[in-house]
């Protein structure tokens, strides 16, 4: 419909220009005043005058007519694009609904299936079910750990067949090697025979001396590289054998500290993640402290150590999704606490403080300390104030306890965007609101991150947060004095690193109920095992890089020695060949025979070699093929590692999921209500603009039709007036060619002698142009009327 209109608007615009250009035509009138005599205008003009005002009246009548039927077009196509455009807003309007309303209902549905997965998991959320789980979830992180190491066993076979392949290939491309120069030497015995190719085979000798000089000084560089690398990886061996030995004291002492009684920190908690301070990091925070290092100082002393530690990724914990961090459940509180516990008795390992512990009441403490937060409304964002101590002391003093908090805000992992709780009821401008979901290696990134922000990065807070988390504001305190620790996540987007003190003026604080680390030895001790496993670890890598060197290296001097073998071949081979051109006849016959019979045995060998190549090929390839489906397995295992995980926590949380399911249940049919709501009038908005639109359509339509009509009658008198113009113009003609007879008559009719009637051929001429006049004027009207 717009493209038609546009068209017809096109066509208005070009008809009036036409029939303005036709109406300037009619300011030319006609006049044939007698120029002779001064006498008025003759019969002939006079008739002529009325006809021609007639024509202008007519063209200029519809010349008006075509201006209002322009201008009512006009009027038309605005009414019509208005009505377009509000036809186009009403439907876009109900399209927009009617998609809402099937958003709304996949939301109902989905919601639905939510509640009933919820209301299922609650059913099956029996502690023999939990207990099943978690038994499940730790059966199936030894099903990982195998697959991980069958996936490092098939890396190692992989690497033994794809060095036996290779030297399997060398020895076929040495045989072919010695086909080619056997078969040289065929050439060389041919060509002596016919006394050709001396000066070549001269040339060839030189060349191949050459070459095995060559050959012998790569073999001596190739040599002394193997001493060097074998000679790494003595030195590789013997820091394994060393490591190993201090994993298995690190083990024996763990294994007694467990046998002591103590409980340890969650399996793993601290293996990947390591947080290392500068030898000297205590003398500058204590020169600080004590007046004798300004802050700008100590941060340029710390530049660097921030990127120095990085977080290391968990596959697994990349795989559990945490559907709201301002809401975490016991379990994962736990797990967060004991996890950051662990960095932070690493650090305190360096600097020499008390280890801290985690118990169930700390974590508990933590949690409490956060829903006071929440309770008071209080966001860190947007007060002046960097803790809310009221709630810090009033749940301090229920536990017995001195507190001791820091409070950490990083960036998102992945994003430059601050995490911010968007049900925060008070915002400071800039920070950004984002989605409440993290994975649980996102939250341990942002709890790492702010470990390093606190010991490297805390001059704008007189690095206070290092003095707490290195211990050193502990410094003085009772030698019985320890510290309990929880984490949890607030409300207002701060995660909460939260400290209490087992003892309060010599009483037991009730802080240190119910530990999940006894004693600080356990702690330690998982501490050195952690560290003895990572040693290992790197040494076993750094002694495998170095088994590889060395074989590499070994591999060189064998391509070395081959190499000199193959070039002192090709000089003896060069050297008999020269010699051949100086043999006698019968000589040459049996070198040439015996070049032929050595041909056929490198021949025979090369196939021999080839077919000896194929087994190495076959179980390099079987093995790079068995690689592949380990680490396939180990994906697999991996997938259902975070599936059983997930599966944990449904069932941990159940309730909390069941009443959160069922909340976002109630607001999706809630939402789907209104957005049906809404939809019958926005449908009679959409009827009604349709409708206007097909009745603009039809005006428009019939003022075009009379646009084109009056476009006509304005054409047709302009055709007119144009007929009467040239009319009055051939009457002036007549006039002219009249006048200019009279004086020939009037001369003509003189009297002459003997004439009785002199004005005869006056009167005649006259006669004969007004016949001539009425004849042309009649002819013009029959042509033109």
């Amino acid at each position: 419909m717009k493209k038609n209109v546009k068209e017809l608007a096109t066509a208005t615009a070009v008809a009036a220009a036409v029939v303005t250009t036709g109406v300037a035509v009619n300011a030319t009138t006609a006049h044939a005043d007698d120029a002779t005599t001064g006498a008025p205008a003759s019969t002939a003009s006079a008739t002529v005058q009325t006809p021609t005002g007639k024509a202008e009246n007519t063209a200029s009548a519809a010349t008006t007519s075509l201006a209002d039927a322009t201008q009512q077009a006009n009027n038309a196509k605005q009414a019509l694009d208005t009505a377009q455009a509000d036809n186009d807003a009403a439907q876009g309007a109900l399209a927009n609904q009617q998609n809402e309303v099937a958003k709304d209902a996949a939301a109902v549905q989905a919601g639905e299936k939510a509640v009933a997965k919820a209301q299922t998991d609650l059913q099956n959320a029996t502690s023999e079910n939990i207990a099943a789980a978690k038994q499940a979830v730790t059966d199936q992180e030894q099903v990982v750990s195998a697959a991980q190491e069958k996936v490092a066993t098939a890396q190692k076979d992989v690497e033994t067949t794809k060095q036996a392949a290779e030297q399997a290939n060398q020895a076929v491309n040495d045989a072919q090697a010695k086909v080619d120069a056997a078969q040289q030497q065929v050439t060389a015995a041919t060509n002596a025979l016919d006394g050709s190719a001396l000066g070549k085979a001269q040339q060839e000798l030189t060349q191949a001396q050459a070459a095995a000089k060559q050959a012998q000084a790569k073999l001596t560089a190739a040599q002394k590289a193997l001493a060097d690398a074998q000679t790494a990886k003595q030195q590789a061996d013997n820091a394994l054998a060393a490591a190993k030995e201090q994993q298995k004291q690190a083990q024996s002492a763990y294994n007694q500290a467990i046998k002591n009684g103590a409980k340890p920190v969650a399996a793993a908690v601290v293996t990947d993640n390591q947080i290392t301070l500068p030898a000297n990091y205590m003398s500058l925070l204590k020169a600080y402290f004590g007046g004798n290092l300004s802050s700008e100082a100590l941060a340029n002393q710390l530049a660097g150590w921030m990127d120095k530690n990085t977080f290391k990724h968990s596959a697994a914990d990349q795989q559990v999704k945490l559907n709201n961090v301002f809401d975490l459940n016991e379990a994962t509180r736990t797990e967060l606490s004991e996890w950051a516990a662990g960095l932070i008795n690493q650090i305190r390992q360096q600097t020499g403080y008390p280890a801290v512990i985690v118990t169930t009441s700390s974590v508990a403490y933590a949690y409490e300390i956060t829903q006071g937060y929440t309770i008071d409304n209080f966001n860190n964002f947007a007060v002046p104030t960097a803790h809310d101590y009221k709630v810090l002391k009033a749940v301090a003093d229920r536990y017995g306890t001195q507190y001791e908090e820091d409070l950490s805000a990083e960036t998102i992992p992945g994003t430059d965007k601050v995490w911010v709780n968007p049900t925060a009821s008070a915002k400071a401008n800039g920070w950004q609101t984002v989605k409440t979901s993290l994975t649980l290696d996102q939250l341990k990134e942002l709890i790492y991150d702010g470990l390093k922000g606190f010991l490297f990065k805390d001059a704008e807070r007189y690095w206070s947060h290092a003095k707490s988390i290195s211990g050193l504001i502990n410094a003085g305190l009772p030698q019985d004095h320890q510290q309990a620790f929880g984490l949890d996540m607030g409300q207002d987007g701060w995660v909460h690193f939260n400290f209490g003190t087992t003892t309060t003026n010599g009483a037991h604080s009730k802080i240190a109920d119910n530990a999940t680390l006894a004693n600080p030895a356990a702690d330690q001790a998982k501490h050195n095992l952690d560290v003895a496993n990572t040693n290992v670890q790197n040494t076993t890598d750094k002694a495998n890089d170095a088994s590889t060197k060395a074989a590499t290296a070994q591999k060189n001097v064998t391509d070395a020695e081959n190499q000199v073998k193959t070039t002192k071949e090709a000089v003896t081979n060069a050297e008999n060949q020269v010699k051949q051109f100086q043999g006698t006849q019968t000589e040459k016959e049996a070198a040439l025979t015996k070049a032929k019979q050595d041909l056929a045995t490198a021949e025979s060998d090369l196939n021999k070699a080839k077919a000896a190549a194929a087994d190495p090929q076959a179980k390099y390839e079987a093995a790079q093929a068995n690689l592949t489906k380990a680490q396939a397995d180990l994906q697999a295992a991996l997938e259902k590692l975070a599936l059983l995980k997930q599966q944990l926590s449904d069932l941990e949380n159940a309730p909390a999921n069941l009443a959160k399911a069922q909340a976002e249940l109630t607001a999706a049919k809630a939402a789907w209500a209104a957005a049906q709501a809404a939809l019958p009038e926005l449908q009679a908005r959409a009827d009604a603009a349709q409708a206007a639109l097909a009745k603009a359509e039809a005006l428009y339509k019939a003022a075009v039709e009379v646009l084109q009509a009056a476009q006509a009658k304005a054409a047709a008198a302009k055709a007119a007036l144009a007929a009467k113009v040239a009319q009055v113009a051939a009457l002036k003609r007549v006039e002219a060619q009249a006048a200019a007879m009279k004086p020939q008559a009037h001369q003509a009719a003189l009297p002459q002698t003997g004439e009785a009637t002199p004005a005869v051929g006056w009167m005649s001429a006259l006669g004969l142009a007004m016949v001539s006049m009425l004849t042309g004027t009649s002819l013009l009207k029959k042509r033109h009327n």
